[in-house]
């Protein structure tokens, strides 16, 4: 859907969401260490910065290409330096956000952190058009929502279900090419690589 970093989003669990809605509670609260947002677009509006300001963020607005390569040269060097709102107006924005250095596996956005979309009259392609025309939220888990995933275990066990029958394989990091390809056959339900 236009997005190149969703590995990256999912392993960072990454929430994105409209911004603006009027039933809208997605800006989360700043952590009292981390109080920088980033908006990132030329058409991101005045009352898109004041409605993150006034969930208690200072704002660093980045406007252009240029703008962000200041800034991220400023990041590059203090590994400490995320944030845990990001505002952008664009997919293209998203991933250069979440991974915007190639030689590195860190994003401007901390983990677990949230990229809000803001509604610029931008055309709805991809990814964009359910977040914006229709509000949905994404939320993404390495693991998934224990909340639900841990009672439905519990049940699967109280029925006499086997759940180390889940993982089909167990293999050494030595046969990561064959553990990809169990992976991938259609008798596989999971492969655990250990190392």
């Amino acid at each position: 859907m236009g997005l190149e970093h969703v590995t990256e989003m999912v392993v960072d669990e990454i929430s994105v969401a409209p911004l603006g809605r009027e039933d809208d509670e997605t800006i989360p609260s700043p952590p009292e260490s981390q109080r920088t947002a980033f908006l990132y677009g030329s058409c991101i509006t005045d009352e898109s910065a004041r409605t993150v300001e006034s969930a208690g963020y200072d704002i660093v607005w980045i406007r252009n290409d240029d703008e962000l390569r200041n800034v991220l040269n400023r990041f590059r060097a203090d590994d400490s330096k995320q944030v845990s709102v990001a505002v952008v107006e664009t997919i293209e924005s998203m991933d250069k956000i979440l991974r915007p250095w190639p030689d590195r596996q860190q994003g401007l956005l901390r983990p677990r952190g949230t990229i809000l979309l803001a509604d610029v009259a931008q055309p709805k392609t991809g990814l964009l058009a359910p977040i914006l025309e229709r509000g949905i939220k994404i939320s993404t888990s390495r693991c998934g929502d224990f909340r639900r995933a841990l009672p439905a275990l519990q049940t699967l066990l109280e029925q006499g279900i086997d759940l180390g029958a889940m993982v089909t394989d167990t293999l050494s990091i030595r046969e990561l090419p064959h553990a990809f390809e169990r992976a991938r056959s259609p008798g596989s339900i999971k492969v655990v690589v250990v190392h």
